[in-house]
C-alpha cells in the first residue's frame, strides 16, 4: 500500500488545475512519470501479467479484462439495480 505522501502526490498530479472541465482522456506526462517511478521502486504494489489473471471482482466486468472470476453476474449487480430504478 502506498503511504499517505504517495497517495497525496498521485491525487495532486491527477488533478488538472486551471481547467473548468478537465479532459482526463488527454495524456498527463507528470502523472505517468510518477507512476513509472513508483513501479520501479515498489514493483510488488502493481499487477503483472500473472496477478491480473488472479483478480476477483465483486461484479462481473462490463468489458473483457483479465480476471479469475466475479462474485455477481451482471443481472445481479448493484449497477444493474441502479439502472433499473425508476
Amino acid at each position: 500500500m502506498f503511504d499517505s505522501y504517495q497517495k497525496i502526490r498521485l491525487r495532486d498530479l491527477a488533478w488538472r488545475r486551471n481547467e473548468k472541465r478537465p479532459d482526463y482522456s488527454q495524456p498527463n506526462p507528470r502523472l505517468d512519470a510518477y507512476i513509472a517511478e513508483l513501479q520501479a521502486t515498489h514493483p510488488a504494489l502493481f499487477h503483472n501479467k500473472d496477478t491480473l489473471h488472479k483478480r476477483v471482482f465483486m461484479d462481473q466486468p462490463l468489458r473483457i479484462i483479465p480476471h479469475s472470476h466475479a462474485l455477481r453476474s451482471p443481472e445481479n449487480s448493484t449497477l444493474s439495480m441502479i439502472r433499473n430504478t425508476p
